[in-house]
């Protein structure tokens, strides 16, 4: 089985299954945006750190730490009261918090979501301010305790160095002066790093605070809910959930593509295909050049059933099937109701027997033109010969496939002449009707079932007549689809 097999099988074959694994996602799809609301989105920039961030794994620090904050309820709860809101419930603000970083900055964007445009703006600008001043405010005050401490240590110090002066002034030329003088130079060093530090601190106080707000919220913005997105997502999901039942349908009931593929699998030729007969009234239908030009022989349409269109080679191909094998009845096996095979057969009998005296010549005589002797009379004085087709020379124009296939028709004659063609249902023959001359014509349409291709092999086997051909039915493979 090749790829454009396995296409009719799965895709084709499959179409309005295909069809409803994608309708139905995308239909559910736009019935869950239909009833959503709109949503607004409001956001406020700041500055989480003065200090200059060296790396991504600092910068994600900072963002880590202005999440955590921004998202806590206490912070949540004081923005919401900062921004008069009663009717929003801190869970459902938390979720609704995003927090973004400009590069690898200290830049922060606080955004916030919410269905009314006005409450995103403010709660935004809200809960910004908390943020800012929660950082800023913690930053102070560690910078505040840590001041205090540097001064008591700076006043301790001042009081040991002033307890070590007076003992290095009383100890003057004894022992002990020379240890109170290296505990007076170690006092000293430390006091020095003390004030130090304690200068450093008081200039980074006047300089700045750590945190401050760089931009109010902008007016909110109405959210895209990328819909576009979602729904090709939905229909590309359905697709590959539609092949995959279609793949799990073709194992658990395989079907052959079409009448080639069939007629493959059974080791015979495909002999030609019967298509419907376009209607005689359309327009298309009378002036298309297919119509014209194209060699064809028109299956009776009288009575009840479908018009078969079968062309001038289809039926030579299937006499010369039937001469190859020395058969002179053909057993009609197709898996179409029991009148339709009935229909067929007997047209087909009835196109495989009609001779209208125009075998040759194209105007009712054979060799002189007067319609008489042996060929114009044919063997039965009516210019009409059993079992020979001769009426679809006429409807060919262009010399080349007029010889062509009037040549191959007389190599035919004495074969067909002698006896002629029957096509009956194999549901219908009888002791008498089946013998040794008698052959299998399969007929088959697109995606039949491996079934019938078991029913022709087991008749074959079972009966021991030749299956001369397959016959494509095309009038069928619209109802194939599953």
């Amino acid at each position: 089985m090749d790829i454009n097999e396995a296409f009719r099988r799965i895709v084709a074959g499959h179409l309005r299954l295909l069809t409803l694994f994608v309708v139905l996602p995308i239909a559910a799809m736009l019935a869950v945006s239909s009833t959503g609301h709109a949503r607004f989105v409001a956001s406020a920039r700041i500055q989480a750190s003065s200090a200059t961030i060296g790396s991504d794994t600092e910068a994600d620090s900072v963002l880590n730490r202005v999440k955590g904050v921004a998202t806590s309820t206490t912070l949540i709860t004081k923005a919401l009261s900062a921004a008069n809101i009663n009717n929003r419930s801190v869970d459902t603000i938390v979720k609704e918090i995003t927090v973004t970083r400009l590069g690898s900055s200290a830049v922060m964007d606080l955004a916030v979501t919410d269905a009314s445009p006005g409450v995103a703006r403010n709660l935004s600008t809200a809960l910004a301010t908390a943020v800012v001043g929660f950082i800023g405010g913690q930053g102070s005050q560690q910078q505040q305790d840590l001041l205090t401490q540097l001064n008591g240590q700076q006043t301790t110090l001042y009081t040991q160095r002033e307890q070590l002066v007076s003992q290095l002034t009383r100890a003057s030329g004894t022992p002990g002066a020379a240890s109170v003088s290296a505990q007076l130079s170690t006092t000293d060093q430390e006091l020095s790093d003390v004030t130090a530090t304690l200068r450093q601190l008081q200039v980074t106080i006047a300089t700045g605070t750590s945190a401050s707000l760089i931009s109010p919220a902008d007016p909110a913005k109405l959210v895209r809910t990328g819909l576009t997105t979602e729904l090709v997502l939905a229909g590309i999901g359905g697709l590959v959930a539609g092949l995959l039942g279609a793949s799990i349908l073709e194992v658990i009931r395989p079907r052959v593509a079409d009448a080639r593929a069939f007629a493959r699998e059974l080791g015979v030729p495909l002999l030609g295909g019967l298509s419907p007969r376009p209607h005689p009234r359309r327009f298309f239908a009378r002036v298309s050049p297919w119509r014209r030009h194209r060699p064809d022989v028109r299956v009776d349409s009288g009575g009840p059933g479908r018009p078969v269109l079968a062309d001038a080679e289809t039926l030579l191909a299937l006499r010369q099937a039937a001469a190859k094998s020395r058969v002179h009845t053909l057993a009609l096996i197709s898996d179409a109701d029991a009148f339709s095979r009935s229909d067929l057969a007997s047209r087909l009998t009835a196109r495989l027997t009609t001779h209208d005296g125009a075998a040759h010549n194209g105007n009712g005589a054979a060799h002189n033109g007067n319609g008489t002797g042996h060929n114009g009379a044919g063997h039965n004085g009516h210019g009409t010969a059993p079992g020979v087709l001769v009426n679809a020379a006429p409807e060919l124009s262009g010399g080349s496939a007029t010889s062509r296939l009037r040549t191959q028709m007389r190599d035919l004659r004495s074969f067909d002449v002698a006896v002629p063609l029957r096509v009956i249902p194999y549901a219908e023959l009888d002791e008498g009707q089946a013998g040794a001359a008698c052959g299998l014509l399969v007929v088959a349409g697109k995606l039949t079932r491996y079934g019938q291709l078991h029913r022709v092999q087991d008749i074959a086997a079972a009966s021991g007549w030749p299956v001369l051909g397959v016959l494509a039915d095309r009038s069928r493979s619209r109802r194939r689809q599953s």
